[in-house]
């Protein structure tokens, strides 16, 4: 018989033998546990309730301990996963020094509690930005992050990829900004994409807030990033505000683990222009003759000292 088909075998009947000793037990998906469980953790569970039950223990005494061997042996598989996953995402490893004891523990506790794969490969990528950027994920976020499930995870990626930003056609990073205004009816944003429960879930969540914009001052320099490629602002007077939703301290930490989603929504630049006609402004892309011009007249301003000003920052403000 061949090998792997023997250790499932053995998985599936030894699990079958631990019958109602591990409550909940049964209820674990057959070919998760054939992927995940080892054979011999698992017969070890098996072995030490025959021993109990040899020495007299009550049945109540057994399956609490063999309930509490089998979740750390879950926790453990779980662990080993999303850690798998960071090793094949890092760049620079994981061993970084500057992350400190207390947010590995806080994270292993986490990372040993999920079971969802698109959940352990956020996991991992919470871990490998960690270990690339200390200080990158906050333990509030990853209270977050723990009390999200798939369809929360599947809804704020929409809103990542219907947000400008990311590493531009230069190579710079340009600030994330949702573009997510509400559609006629006020129960849909980005014609229908997205639901406004959704959302509202994550503002619950505490990843975005409703009924906010960016505020950009008339000095503030824009830029907007999509799909990869920078867009200026064309016929702008005076400030402008863009969006109906914004990221939170902790939904902007979390957005950095969905780089790779950023901007790609298709329909995201018609959308930004729609959102911009409104207040007269069209897009148009910021070529390197364009940044070159840009930095020329800055220089030029600079020598004047017309005003010594320093660049202004965009501000979140409510939506009236």
């Amino acid at each position: 018989m061949d090998s792997k088909l023997e250790v499932k075998l053995d998985v599936a009947s030894t699990i079958n033998s631990l019958g109602n000793w591990v409550p909940g037990l049964k209820m674990i998906n057959r070919g998760w546990a054939e992927r995940h469980l080892d054979s011999e953790n698992i017969k070890h569970i098996a072995k030490t309730r025959d021993q109990m039950m040899e020495l007299g223990f009550p049945k109540e005494a057994i399956e609490d301990y063999c309930s509490t061997l089998f979740r750390e042996l879950l926790c453990k598989v779980n662990r080993e996963t999303v850690y798998e996953f960071a090793r094949k995402q890092s760049n620079v490893g994981l061993d970084n020094p500057d992350v400190g004891l207390s947010w590995r523990y806080r994270f292993d506790q986490y990372a040993g509690q999920e079971f969802d794969e698109e959940l352990q490969l956020a996991w991992a990528a919470v871990l490998t930005g960690e270990c690339e950027e200390p200080g990158s994920y906050s333990f509030k976020t990853m209270s977050i992050l723990a009390d999200m499930n798939a369809r929360d995870a599947e809804s704020f990626k929409k809103v990542c990829q219907w947000s400008t930003g990311g590493m531009d056609q230069y190579g710079v990073r340009q600030p994330v900004i949702p573009l997510l205004t509400l559609d006629d009816g006020n129960t849909t944003y980005c014609g229908g994409e997205i639901n406004y429960s959704e959302v509202s879930r994550l503002a619950t969540l505490g990843l975005v807030d409703v009924g906010t914009s960016m505020h950009f001052p008339e000095a503030a320099r824009v830029v907007l990033c999509i799909d990869g490629v920078s867009y200026q602002l064309a016929g702008r007077r005076g400030p402008i505000e863009i969006g109906g939703v914004t990221f939170t301290e902790y939904g902007d930490e979390l957005q950095k683990m969905c780089s790779e989603e950023i901007g790609k929504a298709e329909g995201l630049i018609d959308c930004a222009r729609s959102i911009l006609v409104r207040q007269g402004i069209a897009l148009e892309e910021l070529t390197i003759n364009k940044i070159l011009a840009e930095h020329l007249n800055d220089g030029l301003r600079s020598n004047d000292e017309s005003d010594g000003s320093e660049p202004i920052a965009a501000e979140e403000i409510g939506v009236q």
